[in-house]
C-alpha cells in the first residue's frame, strides 16, 4: 500500500469512530508574482505546515492531542519527524507511527478513551 493509501485508510478509520481528523500537508514552494504597482517580478519562498509534524492531526476522545505519521511498508521517520515525536510526547500528546489501521486499533484505548467504540461509556455521569 502506498503512503497516500495508508493516509486515506487511517482517515476513514478515524471518521468511522466519530473523530474529525485534519489532513496535515507540509512542504514548501516558490511563489513568483509581478507587482501591479511597480511591474517588478518578485519570488517568495512559502512554507506550509510545521516541518516534521504528522500527516494527520486529531483531538482524541479524552481531549489529548494526537499526531499520526503514516508510512508505507518501507518508510522511515526523518530526523525532524523524530524530533517532533519527542516534542509531542514531552507535552503529553500522543504520536503514532502508522503503517495500517492495525496500528490505530492497537492504540484504540488512547485514541477513543477507555470506553472504546465511539467514546460511549457505559458508566453514568457523577452527580
Amino acid at each position: 500500500m502506498s503512503e497516500s493509501q495508508v493516509i486515506n485508510s487511517l482517515m476513514r478509520w478515524l471518521y468511522l469512530h466519530g473523530l474529525e481528523p485534519i489532513r496535515n500537508n507540509t512542504g514548501a514552494f516558490k511563489k513568483t508574482y509581478r507587482s501591479k504597482k511597480t511591474g517588478l517580478e518578485t519570488t517568495h519562498f512559502v512554507r506550509v505546515g510545521r516541518k516534521g509534524s504528522g500527516d494527520i492531526l486529531v483531538c482524541g476522545r479524552t481531549g489529548r492531542w494526537i499526531e499520526i505519521e503514516a508510512k508505507d511498508g518501507s518508510g522511515v521517520q526523518r530526523p525532524e519527524q523524530i524530533d517532533r515525536q519527542r516534542h509531542v510526547e514531552a507535552l503529553g500528546g500522543v504520536y503514532i507511527l502508522a503503517r495500517s489501521i492495525d496500528d490505530l486499533e492497537n492504540r484504540k484505548d488512547v485514541i477513543l478513551g477507555a470506553s472504546g467504540q465511539n467514546g460511549i461509556s457505559s458508566s453514568k455521569p457523577a452527580g
